[in-house]
């Protein structure tokens, strides 16, 4: 019934969990198409293992070609209806062949796909969601955005074959194979969505998609992409989410030469400014070919992104997908700190003390919002920064008071001095007192931000406690709702008063409301203080918006420019 097609090149540290989830898999009515891609560690003495005690596995021996011609020769040599993809450094979860093979209970669904985690190379695993309407049967042709909603890689996708056979789908030799994949959805008469994260996608130092080589082929990428639409008519009716897709990759893969760079510090494999300006101009030319130069001039600028973030952990994942970047280059992150302590006073003292619990996070957390880092800040080092985030979420945690010094008693701070060490006064965000401290330091923090950061937009997110978790249309409440809904009433007023004091300020609302919900399996934990991957997708996207010189309000409707008059503190 299904072919499972594993192309394998030099995993011999992977493969074995790799085979093991594939052989445990529920569905038993699949063959397994090993193929051996000229490998020179001991992956080919792992297939050969595994190929003479299992019966079901189809073993072939090649030279290197590439991963995509191994995939190609995976489809040729099948011997059932159905296609799936499964790279040999990943693994699956025992049930996903059966869940993806009952979507094809429904009339003329051609494709069903699941939702992926991310295995990160510190270990960490967490889900991410696709930008798709709704789970279940989906009509292609009726909601055509599907095509570039799902992840562009073949993988989690259960492909009838003849959609890939009739259609002459092949996909191209060297990197970014899997270009073929969208025209291979819009070819769909139908599609099913499982929105069950059954797939876990492995990130690796040495992956074959993580190479500084592999940059300048994005033209090639792009090219491929853009005839393989025109060849099969799809050009004209696709042309709107292709032009968002290409700005997307331009954008992420241009951040990604920074970013290889800076974690790799090796000229010799990346020439810096060079290899930038010489993939930018590539992608721009490829561009400006299929959409008109006119498109072309508008991302003519396009250069890595760098922004502050003040703020929550959510608006950090935003401000990474602005930049970019999966990891910390082009951001600078200010988290588990109110503006009322950053503003207030510089104490040695407070400084020296022991810190004897945490874990490395917190603890820079807490010594950047001592040290008042992001107010001691000077125009050296604003230069450079395209933007100025801000969110409030931090302002739920009360503050504290020791030797006319304010502090944030965040999650950080309580788990660096959970042993002590540290004596305050705590003033509640609910008492007169406070909030008229609040306001003082609210107006001081504005101030300083129009003084330093006067020539970049300032861009305020209206971040708020998640009041649910699962996915979307299939949430479910937090015990605690009215607490956070409390929570949420007091962060409005201080956004509102940010707002009226700030009118430069440009104003994100977290919008649509049904995006508002963390995952029930977040690997950080299922709080209301972290939201969702398709949340962060469409924050990234307002930002760009604000960002770019043409912005207008009408630009986004989550987006809208603040041009009320300054109130004076009540």
């Amino acid at each position: 019934m299904i072919s499972i097609i594993v192309p394998v090149y030099n995993v011999d540290a992977y493969l074995d969990e790799c085979l093991a989830s594939i052989a445990a898999q529920t569905f038993s009515a699949i063959e397994i198409i090993l193929i051996n891609d000229g490998s020179t560690d001991g992956s080919g003495e792992i297939c050969r293992r595994w190929s003479k005690n299992d019966a079901r596995i189809v073993y072939i021996d090649k030279e290197n070609e590439g991963l995509g011609p191994t995939r190609n020769l995976g489809v040729q040599r099948s011997n059932y209806e159905f296609i799936l993809f499964v790279d040999s450094d990943d693994w699956i979860a025992p049930t996903m062949v059966e869940k993806l093979y009952a979507g094809f209970s429904g009339a003329d669904v051609d494709m069903s796909f699941c939702d992926r985690y991310n295995y990160t190379r510190e270990g960490e695993l967490y889900r991410v969601e696709q930008d798709i309407p709704h789970g279940g049967i989906i009509d292609v042709a009726a909601a055509p955005s599907v095509v570039f909603g799902t992840y562009i890689q073949s993988w989690a996708k259960l492909f009838r074959k003849s959609i890939l056979e009739d259609n002459g789908i092949v996909q191209a030799a060297g990197y970014y194979e899997d270009g073929t994949t969208p025209v291979s959805i819009a070819l769909c008469r139908k599609i099913y969505y499982v929105q069950e994260a059954l797939y876990y996608y492995r990130f690796r130092d040495d992956a074959i998609s993580d190479k500084a080589e592999a940059l300048p082929a994005l033209r090639n990428h792009f090219s491929v992409l853009r005839e393989t639409f025109k060849r099969h008519g799809l050009f004209d009716t696709y042309k709107t989410g292709l032009e968002r897709f290409f700005r997307v990759k331009i954008r992420n893969n241009l951040a990604s030469i920074v970013t290889l760079f800076e974690r790799r510090k090796n000229r010799e494999q990346l020439h810096g400014e060079s290899v930038f300006f010489s993939v930018r101009n590539d992608l721009l030319e490829i561009y400006g070919e299929t959409f008109g130069e006119e498109a072309s001039k508008s991302i003519s600028g396009a250069r890595p992104k760098r922004c502050v973030a003040f703020g929550s952990y959510n608006l950090q994942r935003a401000a990474m997908k602005y930049a970019g970047t999966t990891f910390s280059g082009g951001v600078e992150h200010f988290q588990q700190s109110s503006l009322a302590s950053v503003m207030s006073p510089y104490s040695p003292r407070l400084n020296s003390m022991e810190m004897r619990g945490g874990g490395q996070s917190d603890r820079e957390c807490v010594i950047k919002d001592l040290s008042r880092t992001f107010a001691r800040r000077n125009r050296n080092d604003a230069a450079g920064i395209d933007c100025l985030l801000v969110d409030l979420l931090e302002e739920r945690f009360a503050l504290g008071e020791s030797e006319g010094c304010l502090l944030t008693l965040s999650n950080a701070f309580a788990g660096v001095f959970a042993e002590g060490g540290v004596s305050y006064r705590m003033l509640r965000r609910n008492e007169a007192e406070t909030e008229r401290i609040w306001r003082g330091q609210c107006l001081a923090f504005i101030d300083y931000c129009n003084e330093l950061y006067s020539h970049v937009p300032l861009i305020l997110v209206r971040t708020m406690l998640a009041e649910s978790y699962g996915l979307t249309g299939k949430e479910e409440v937090f015990d605690n709702i009215g607490e956070i809904r409390e929570t949420n009433d007091f962060l409005a007023s201080c956004y509102d008063f940010f707002e009226k004091n700030c009118p430069r300020c440009r104003v994100v609302p977290l919008e649509p409301p049904e995006l508002l919900y963390t995952y029930r399996d977040c690997v950080l934990g299922r709080v209301p203080w972290h939201l969702n991957n398709r949340m962060y997708e469409r924050m990234s996207e307002a930002i760009m918006n604000c960002v770019a010189p043409d912005a207008a309000p009408a630009a986004s409707e989550m987006v809208r420019r603040n041009s009320r008059a300054i109130q004076e503190t009540p």
